[in-house]
C-alpha cells in the first residue's frame, strides 16, 4: 500500500505552517531544553518508564486524573504546553480550532485494570467511565473539551506511526481546505500494561524498554505565504507506505531497495531536486536493523552529512517516539527570532516493526 499527499501549490493554496511543538516524556523537565532527570519505573506494571507524578500534579488536580486515562492527561498537559509556545494561540476563536491525534494502545492500561476488576469483584465494581477511558478517540475529545476546541476531533489509531499519521491527516486535511485554519496534532501513550509488553514481543520488542509520553504541534493554515511567522517549517507533502512482512523479515536488504524508491518516488512526486534536501531525519523503531536500512535509503538521494538519526536504542513510546523525534528534528537549529521562508528542504523517514513507513518533507 502506498499513498502519497502533495500540498497544492497554486498561489491560491493555503500553506500550512508548524508553529509551537511540545514533548512530555519520562525525564523530561518542562522549558529545560536537553536537561534530563532520572526517570520514574513504574513497577506495579511492566517495568515501563512513567512521567514524574510531580510535573502532572503541576498540571492537573488528582480529582480531574481519576476520571481520565493516564495517556489522556499527558496529552492535555502537552497540548497546553504547545499551545503556550504559540504565541497568540489564546487569543484565537476555539470553533476555528481542531484535534487530530494518533495512539497505539488507547487506554490499554485502563482497560486491563477494568477486566482485573469485573474478574475478581464483579461487573457492579467496574468504574462506571470505564468506556469513556478506553475508547480510541479519548485523547483527541478530551484534549478538544479540556480547551472548548469546536473544530473537528479525529483518531488516528493502531500504528506504531499513528502519531505521523495523525500530524499527516491534520496537515493534508488543512493544505486542502477541508479542516480549520488551526489544528493541534499529536499522539499519547501510556502502554503500562502487561498485555503491551506480550504484543510487543511479537514485534520483536521484547526487552526494550517501553515508555510513556505525549507530543503535541499547533499547525496553521494561511494564504500570506510570504508573511513572516515564528514557525518551525512549512509542511510540504508525505508518502506513507507499509511494507510486506516479508521485507521486514529478510536479512538481503530488500526492504532498503523497496523503502529507497518509495523515498525516491515522494521526492519526485512534489516535482523536487534530490539536492534541494539539506537536512534528513531518520527515526525507527527498535528491533531489527530497520535504522540502518532506512537511513542509507535517504542517504543515497544526496549523500552529505546534514542527517539526524535518532538512535533505536531508547526507551520507546510507540506513536509518540516518531512524533517526537520529528519535532526535535524541525527544531533543531532555529534561530530564536522569526523565520522567514528560506527554501531549505527537509526530509523526515520513518518506519516501524509493524510494517508502517512514512516520508515527510518540509521546507523552511
Amino acid at each position: 500500500m502506498v499513498i502519497v499527499f502533495v500540498e497544492p501549490f497554486s498561489s491560491e493554496s493555503p500553506k500550512v505552517f508548524v508553529l509551537g511543538t511540545s514533548s512530555l516524556l519520562p525525564g523530561s523537565i518542562p522549558g529545560s531544553g536537553e536537561e534530563r532527570r532520572d526517570p520514574v519505573v513504574d513497577v506495579s506494571g511492566a517495568g515501563h518508564l512513567c512521567v514524574e507524578e510531580e510535573i502532572i500534579a503541576q498540571h492537573m488536580a488528582k480529582e480531574e486524573r481519576r476520571i481520565l486515562d493516564r495517556s489522556v492527561v499527558l496529552a492535555i498537559i502537552t497540548a497546553r504546553r504547545a499551545m503556550d509556545r504559540t504565541p497568540g494561540f489564546d487569543a484565537l476563536p476555539t470553533a476555528e480550532v481542531g484535534c487530530s491525534m494518533g495512539t497505539t494502545f488507547a487506554g490499554s492500561g485502563s482497560l486491563e485494570s477494568f477486566i482485573e476488576v469485573f474478574r475478581t469483584k464483579g461487573p457492579r465494581r467496574v468504574n462506571p467511565r470505564a468506556l469513556q477511558m478506553t475508547i480510541g478517540n479519548a485523547t483527541a475529545s478530551n484534549v478538544s473539551i479540556s480547551y472548548a476546541l469546536n473544530g473537528p476531533t479525529i483518531t488516528c489509531s493502531g500504528s506504531f506511526l499513528s502519531g505521523l499519521h495523525a500530524f499527516v491527516h491534520a496537515a493534508e486535511g488543512m493544505s486542502c481546505g477541508s479542516f480549520p485554519d488551526y489544528m493541534l496534532a499529536g499522539a499519547a501513550e501510556s502502554p503500562i500494561s502487561a498485555w503491551v509488553a506480550r504484543f510487543a514481543s511479537i514485534y520483536g520488542l521484547s526487552g526494550v524498554e517501553l515508555s510513556e509520553g505525549a507530543a503535541m504541534a499547533v499547525l496553521e493554515k494561511d494564504m500570506e505565504s510570504e508573511r513572516v511567522r515564528p514557525s518551525t517549517a512549512r509542511w510540504m507533502g508525505c508518502g506513507l507506505f507499509h511494507a510486506p512482512s516479508s521485507l521486514l523479515k529478510s536479512d538481503s536488504g530488500s526492504f532498503g531497495s523497496w523503502f529507497k524508491e518509495r523515498t525516491a518516488g515522494v521526492v519526485q512526486s512534489l516535482g523536487l531536486e534530490a539536492g534541494r534536501i539539506a537536512r534528513i531525519g531518520v527515526s525507527c523503531s527498535p528491533g531489527g536493523p530497520l535504522t540502518k536500512e532506512v537511513t542509507e535509503s535517504a542517504a543515497s538521494l544526496r549523500p552529505f552529512d546534514g542527517m539526524t538519526v535518532f538512535p533505536p536504542e531508547r526507551p520507546y513510546t510507540f506513536s509518540v517516539s516518531a512524533l517526537s523525534d520529528l519535532f526535535t528534528f524541525l527544531e533543531a537549529g532555529i534561530p530564536a527570532s522569526s523565520l522567514s521562508r528560506t527554501g531549505e528542504v527537509l526530509l523526515f523517514a520513518s518506519a516501524a516493526q509493524d510494517g508502517n513507513c512514512a516520508v515527510l518533507l518540509f521546507e523552511r
